[in-house]
C-alpha cells in the first residue's frame, strides 16, 4: 500500500514587503492600510485590510470585513502561521494561539500584550455586534 500523499503546501506570495499579510494556509496575501480613528466613529472601509494605530503595545492589531477580504479568516485554529511585514518592511512570523467571539463592546482585544502578538478581527454578525478575534504570539 502506497503512504498517504501530503496535499502541496500554498505558494508562498511573490514577495512580503511593508504593510502586508500573508496567511500560507488560507492563500490570504493582502497589503495592509492605516486606520486612524483612535475613537472608532469612523467607519471601516468595506475593501480591503486594516492596521488600527491605537491598539497597546506589543499588539499588532489587523482588521478587515467578513463578509469580505477577511472572511478566510473564520478557517484559522491554533498552531497556524501567520506573517505580517512591518511597516519598515521587516517580516513578522505568528503562531495562531486561539480564537474567540466577542461582543463590539469588549476592549480587551485592543490592549497592550506581553509578548509581540498579532490580533486579526472581523465581523461574526451581520449588524457588526459581534466580532471574530484572532490572536497570534510571535515565534
Amino acid at each position: 500500500m502506497a503512504p498517504p500523499v501530503r496535499p502541496p503546501a500554498p505558494p508562498a506570495p511573490r514577495r512580503i514587503g511593508a504593510n502586508w499579510i500573508y496567511i500560507p494556509r488560507l492563500g490570504l496575501s493582502q497589503p495592509v492600510g492605516w486606520y486612524g480613528d483612535c475613537l472608532g466613529r469612523s467607519a471601516v472601509p468595506r475593501w480591503g485590510t486594516w492596521r488600527w494605530s491605537c491598539a497597546g503595545a506589543n499588539n499588532t492589531y489587523i482588521m478587515a470585513h467578513n463578509p469580505g477580504t477577511f472572511t478566510p479568516i473564520l478557517g484559522l485554529r491554533a498552531g497556524d502561521v501567520v506573517q505580517y511585514g512591518d511597516p519598515s518592511g521587516r517580516v513578522h512570523t505568528y503562531h495562531v494561539s486561539y480564537t474567540t467571539i466577542v461582543s463590539n463592546t469588549q476592549i480587551w482585544p485592543l490592549g497592550a500584550t506581553g509578548v509581540s502578538s498579532l490580533t486579526l478581527q472581523t465581523c461574526w454578525t451581520w449588524d457588526g455586534s459581534r466580532d471574530f478575534i484572532v490572536r497570534a504570539v510571535e515565534g
